[in-house]
Order: structure tokens, then C-alpha cells, then sequence
């Protein structure tokens, strides 16, 4: 590569600055030395640096991590942080079932055991599946489209039926509603919209919402509310749950 391609693009970069936080270049192995230059040279006209720690040469047939993912040769899969995060939400769903259920009946008498389970069920198919808000899409799998590694969502699959066993009340296995996440993400690439994956702009009267709310405890199904503090409730509410979604990425470090 000659200097003046390098002069050109580094230029297609300019626009860029300050707001991109990362770059994969792929070059020559031996333009990588002066690519890493001039992209220095280029950042310090906005007053930035390239992180040390984070910044790495390699051949393209070696493994490397880039935006949460693990690629190779072989496949592209997930960067083991970004799995164990994901296996630890899953698992503090169900710790929190398993400890605090009777706390919860306690508080709320409405809630009695068949829709504790229900709502734990489908508060944990959301976390497998991610969530649509007025076309906007949330959530691991939505983030991770591009694997090619399928043996890991059965892995994390079955994982995620061996919890069941904890739990007497659903019999310690896994119920015939709970989703995969092998099959969350065929639908989320070929068909995010045909009800498998959550959807909150499917709750369109305040029936739903105040179904959706009481179920959970945020509002007394026998109490009188008005119409605009059920619609501001459940927009905090999902504000919340789409929040944890995007934290279950982790895509900040």
C-alpha cells in the first residue's frame, strides 16, 4: 500500500471523530505498522489517544475479540465475558423466584403462586428472547445476529433448563413454554415479529397494561387509577425491562 492510499485512508476516516470509539482495519501485514500511525496521528487532532489496552495487531487467521463477539477461522461466536454475564442474569431470575416469592405473596395478596409463575416465566422468555418497543429491538440475542456458532445457543439452552431443577414449583424441569434461545434467534433474524419475542407495542389498551402491572405487584388490580398514571406506570415499568435487556450485553467494557 502506498503512502498516498494511506493519506486516503485515513481521510475516509475524518467525520468519523470524536464519536467513533472503535476500528477494525483489515490491511496488508505490512502496512499495519504505518496504518496504526497514521490513525494516531489522526486522533490526536481531536485531542484523543488509542487505547493500549485495547488496541491489538494480528494476522486474520488468528482469534480476536471485537465489540463482544470471538471470531476465528472456524466460526464467529461470543467473547466468554459477554456469556457468563448473560448465564449470571438468567441465574439471578431464578435466585430471585426461589427467595422471594413468599416475600412477594406477603406484599401483594393478589399474587398468589399459579401467576408468580407465570409472570417468572415470561419475564425469563424475555430475557431469552430479547423485546421489540415500536420497532426498535433490545436484548442479547438481537445484538449477537451475526454467529455463526449455533452449539453455543443449545449449550446456553440446556443450561438454562438445568435451573429448573431448583425449583419445586415448577416440578424441577423446565415447563413446554420456555424458550430457546436456538429458536429466539431464527426468529429474531427471519421473523422478529411473529409473537415469539416479546413485544410491548402489542399492549395497546389499558386492560392489557393494568393485567401486565398487577401481575407484577406495581399497581392493585381492585384499586382506581387513572388513565394517565396506569400509561405513565407502565412506561416506567418497560423503560426498566428494556434497560436490563441492553445491560445484559455488555457491551460498555
Amino acid at each position: 500500500m502506498s503512502g498516498d492510499v494511506h493519506v486516503r485512508f485515513c481521510e475516509g476516516l475524518r467525520g468519523w471523530f470524536p464519536r467513533a470509539t472503535r476500528l477494525l482495519i483489515f490491511t496488508d501485514q505490512n502496512d499495519s505498522f504505518y496504518i496504526e500511525k497514521e490513525v494516531e496521528s489522526l486522533l490526536s487532532e481531536y485531542d484523543l489517544d488509542l487505547n493500549d489496552s485495547k488496541t491489538e495487531c494480528k494476522l486474520i487467521d488468528q482469534n480476536f475479540e471485537y465489540l463482544g463477539y470471538a471470531i476465528s477461522k472456524e466460526k464467529t461466536s461470543i467473547k466468554e465475558a459477554n456469556i457468563e454475564r448473560f448465564i449470571t442474569s438468567i441465574a439471578a431470575k431464578f435466585s430471585s423466584y426461589l427467595h422471594n416469592t413468599d416475600q412477594r405473596r406477603k406484599k401483594y395478596p393478589w399474587l398468589n403462586k399459579e401467576t408468580q409463575k407465570t409472570v417468572f416465566l415470561e419475564d425469563l422468555n424475555e430475557k431469552i428472547t430479547g423485546a421489540i418497543d415500536e420497532n426498535r429491538r433490545y436484548g442479547w440475542i438481537f445484538y449477537f445476529l451475526e454467529i455463526s456458532d449455533m452449539s453455543l445457543l443449545h449449550k446456553l439452552d440446556n443450561i438454562i433448563e438445568s435451573f429448573f431443577k431448583r425449583l419445586n414449583d415448577f416440578k424441577n424441569k423446565s415447563p413446554e413454554n420456555l424458550k430457546k434461545l436456538s429458536k429466539a434467534f431464527y426468529k429474531a433474524k427471519y421473523d422478529p415479529f411473529g409473537g415469539y419475542i416479546h413485544n410491548y407495542s402489542e399492549y395497546d389498551t389499558i386492560k392489557q397494561k393494568l393485567k401486565y402491572l398487577g401481575n407484577r405487584g406495581h399497581i392493585n388490580p381492585k384499586g382506581k387509577y387513572k388513565i394517565e398514571d396506569i400509561e405513565a406506570i407502565f412506561a416506567r415499568v418497560k423503560r426498566r425491562h428494556l434497560n436490563d435487556l441492553d445491560l445484559d450485553v455488555g457491551i460498555t467494557s
